[in-house]
């Protein structure tokens, strides 16, 4: 009987070890930071009185971030332009279409995330967004506040797929401003919308 008792003792003791190996680790795979590359689609609507702007580009999506656990992180995003843009305006006195050059967005967010698979989760952002839109001498800059929704396939303990959804900006009193020939005609209100559908993959150190 004694034998049977510390043999069970024993199994008990491994047992509560392992288990608390395997936490250790976990914790440990479930934070640190990260880093992140991907394509993004963006999507602008631009309105400044009676005239409408809709301008898309594509761009380069660089990310990085830190992973406090499995539910939260906080992250950094940038997205550049890569070639020239489509900006199409209508109404005023100069419709048409024309190159939209050197667009560029940045956010700052919280990033809460739910796992709904062993190797899936889906995620938000809420933080702060700011863009620059700029096309046939026309500048338009916003910032306020950004969220985004996604989903993340996670390949191993480092890499991981993600695509997700994110309003930069949504700002009724932007900054517009017309430069003709390099010499600014001031600034006015322009109400605009900026959206990013995101594709990429993240590397957590």
């Amino acid at each position: 009987m004694k034998k049977i008792a510390l043999s069970l003792a024993t199994v008990l003791t491994l047992s509560s070890v392992a288990f608390a190996s395997d936490t250790t680790s976990q914790a440990k795979n479930d934070n640190g930071f990260y880093l992140g590359l991907g394509y993004g689609y963006l999507d602008a609507s631009n309105d400044v009185g009676s005239v409408n702007t809709d301008i898309t580009t594509d761009n380069l999506m660089l990310q990085g971030g830190y992973k406090i656990n499995k539910y939260v992180s906080l992250e950094m995003r940038r997205w550049v332009e890569v070639g020239s843009g489509d900006a199409t305006q209508s109404g005023g006195n100069y419709p048409g279409s024309y190159n939209a050059d050197n667009t560029y967005a940045w956010g700052a967010y919280v990033k809460p995330a739910y796992p709904i698979l062993n190797n899936l989760n889906v995620y938000g952002l809420v933080g702060y967004g700011i863009s620059s839109l700029k096309y046939n001498d026309n500048t338009t800059e916003s910032n306020g506040f950004s969220w985004g929704l996604g989903g993340e396939f996670t390949l191993n303990e480092h890499v991981a797929f993600f695509v997700d959804y994110v309003s930069v900006t949504s700002q009724d009193s932007a900054d517009f401003t017309y430069t003709p020939n390099g010499s600014s005609s001031g600034d006015v209100n322009a109400n605009i919308d900026v959206h990013t559908i995101n594709l990429g993959i993240t590397y957590k150190f």
